[in-house]
């Protein structure tokens, strides 16, 4: 349902199967001005996103709990195969496998363990990895999550949006917390990106969560099209076009920001000790952030019990 729009749908084709080639120079240039470049490397909001959807189905077909992970896996691997197996692809499937398969076993999910079990397998079948920019870079921002989602895990109860209504209480804490997923991913790669390729995109902190957002959605538009289009074609080509909206929005705002003065630099390529100069500066405000979250609770009565 795209034809009239090539361009749209070379975009489409990048984000969703990680045909990178079939973007234009000029677009891959303006993503990596506004920072959200990564966003066409399949990895783990891919693999989430597709996990979600078949996650979904299997809910409908209620498929109890423990068996999700014998459906879920093989469709997640295939996709991360289909898609050219980039190590950043293969870190969210492997770390989905170890995640969703604890069920089966009947063990604690644990996201610290999957991803330290994640590196063990990708660096210890393959120590090149090690010089790869992208692998690097998909471990070290997951690596920034985790620790933040281990630091503040409970305390997000304790906000103060939720005196607001179910619905609107949803809503304000789930963009919260797209926003700080997305600002702690940023942080936790920018020494990557200073010391691989020598840029600093501070507009990402405004760019990721809008693009990031739509980057969703796009994935599971854009996947059910592919997918309702073996059915029948016209209902594949409206998911498509929701898709293409979609992805028309990320690249306006994407355009926006990117030629927002002071938006993004080029930097001389940082060294060692920039980096965990950097690192301690960024432990040490999640750190401050999460001493007064739980001042905040010691201050609130009602909410010890957290």
């Amino acid at each position: 349902g795209l034809g009239d729009s090539p361009r749209v749908a070379a975009l489409d084709k990048s984000l969703l199967l990680g045909m990178r080639n079939a973007m234009s120079r000029t677009d891959r240039e303006m993503f990596a001005d506004a920072g959200t470049i990564h966003i066409f490397a399949v990895s783990g909001l891919h693999v989430m996103m597709v996990a979600f959807l078949t996650g979904s189905a299997l809910s409908i077909l209620a498929i109890p709990r423990s068996w999700i992970a014998a459906f879920l896996l093989p469709i997640l691997f295939s996709y991360v195969l289909v898609t050219g197996a980039r190590p950043s692809a293969m870190r969210a499937a492997i770390m989905a496998a170890l995640y969703f398969g604890a069920d089966s076993f009947e063990r604690q999910r644990n996201a610290p363990v999957s991803l330290a079990l994640a590196a063990l397998i990708l660096y210890g079948t393959n120590p090149n990895l090690v010089k790869d920019a992208g692998c690097t870079f998909s471990f070290v921002v997951m690596t920034g999550i985790v620790v933040a989602m281990e630091m503040f895990a409970g305390l997000a109860d304790a906000l103060p949006t939720n005196t607001l209504a179910p619905r609107a209480r949803f809503i304000v804490n789930s963009t919260l917390a797209t926003c700080g997923v997305s600002l702690v991913a940023w942080a936790a790669g920018v020494p990557v990106a200073a010391a691989a390729f020598g840029k600093f995109a501070p507009g990402a902190i405004l760019a990721g969560p809008i693009v990031v957002t739509l980057a969703s959605w796009h994935i599971v538009f854009s996947a059910s099209g592919m997918l309702c289009a073996m059915l029948w074609a016209p209902i594949g080509a409206v998911l498509n076009n929701f898709a293409a909206v979609l992805m028309r929005l990320m690249a306006g705002a994407s355009e926006g920001i990117a030629a927002l003065p002071g938006s993004h630099f080029n930097v001389a390529p940082w060294g060692w000790a920039k980096c965990v100069l950097w690192y301690a500066g960024c432990i040490a405000l999640l750190l401050a952030l999460r001493k007064a979250a739980v001042d905040y609770i010691k201050n609130h009565p009602d909410l010890d019990e957290l």
